[in-house]
């Protein structure tokens, strides 16, 4: 299999360096021996027919991650940079895996980026999840016109697999509704709010500006996976403006306390029943939703069978890692069913 990245960081290192550590096991079980031969860094690229060394990927992660340098030496080395547009409609490859960062006021340069390669024959990994909630339906739809495969793993509750667990529990049951609670908000807003008895915006203010963690306690990363899980598993197709938004900025000290005193914490929940919505609530303590520290949670609900409950750890490096694979390996045996 032949794979382009776009963006090259922390998530590349971790895939490149759990493929390098399983491609024994990898070849033996499923004759999966997987070449880079792109590389996409913002609009510039690096393309190499042959591939990439991955050791030599591997250090251009780290350097970029720390220094921020390293593409273009990758590139003098390989025949020089080309546009990213280019790379995707002409490279020798089978697979895109986006793993690049837009937020949701630029998720349009990221949907046309997924539409390009959609139409140029690449199968899709994503990771980065602003397309998907502004424009889910449509890529869904047109992934299938192309005859290409589009899998987000990686992308939903930090790569707890909660949307194949949901598949598995609505076999044979109707799903009634769907609740959960992701990572983020509560590892470092949340969780700091009821230890130290403080209010949002002080609990804000002892953290550093981050685009990803602000995207968390407004509720967008929540929402987003409300609507993967309403478009995949429920097959309502719906995008992130269907969705009521209420994130944590309203969270004072007072609900704090009034949560403390009943024996409940205050989590930042997504729901589905009726319509889709996220918004503070008061859970119990040391109930499913009380999730622990970089730990997601999620409760499908179902007619006949009851309420079934999945949560893991979310996301870091290998934990995107391995979903980001559980993916490419998909793919790549529904490449094989097909030839």
């Amino acid at each position: 299999m032949r794979i382009i990245f776009a963006g090259i960081h922390g998530w590349t290192k971790a895939f490149l360096q759990l493929v390098q550590e399983r491609r024994e096991a990898l070849y033996t079980e499923h004759g999966f021996a997987p070449t880079v031969v792109g590389v996409i860094d913002g609009e510039r690229a690096v393309v190499t027919e042959p591939g990439f060394d991955t050791g030599e990927l591997i250090s251009v992660a780290e350097r970029m991650m720390t220094r921020g340098g390293g593409f273009e030496e990758l590139a003098d080395k390989n025949h020089g940079l080309i546009d990213a547009a280019q790379a995707i409609q002409e490279a020798p490859a089978d697979v895109l895996i986006d793993t690049s960062w837009t937020s949701l006021a630029d998720a349009q340069r990221g949907v046309q980026r997924l539409k390009l390669a959609f139409r140029s024959g690449l199968h899709v990994v994503s990771v980065n999840m602003m397309p998907l909630a502004r424009a889910l339906p449509a890529l869904l739809e047109l992934a299938e016109y192309n005859r290409v495969v589009f899998r987000f793993s990686g992308g939903v509750a930090g790569g707890t697999p909660i949307i194949e667990f949901a598949e598995a529990c609505a076999r044979g049951d109707e799903i009634t509704h769907f609740n959960a609670v992701f990572g983020v908000p509560t590892d470092f807003i949340l969780r700091p709010m009821h230890e130290s008895s403080v209010g949002f915006a002080t609990a804000r203010a002892r953290l550093a500006p981050d685009e990803y963690l602000d995207a968390g306690v407004d509720g967008i990363i929540t929402a987003i996976n409300l609507v993967v899980f309403s478009n995949v598993i429920l097959r309502r197709p719906i995008t992130i403006d269907d969705v009521d938004i209420a994130g944590l900025r309203i969270v004072d000290r007072d609900r704090i306390e009034e949560a403390r005193e009943a024996g409940k914490c205050v989590r930042l929940v997504g729901e589905i029943r009726d319509t889709p919505m996220v918004a503070p609530k008061d859970v119990e303590l040391g109930s499913p939703l009380d999730t622990r520290w970089e730990h997601s949670a999620a409760i499908v609900g179902l007619r006949h069978a009851g309420d079934m409950t999945i949560s893991g750890h979310h996301g870091g490096g290998y934990g995107w890692a391995t979903a980001i694979l559980r993916d490419v390996l998909e793919i790549w045996h529904e490449i094989g069913s097909r030839s």
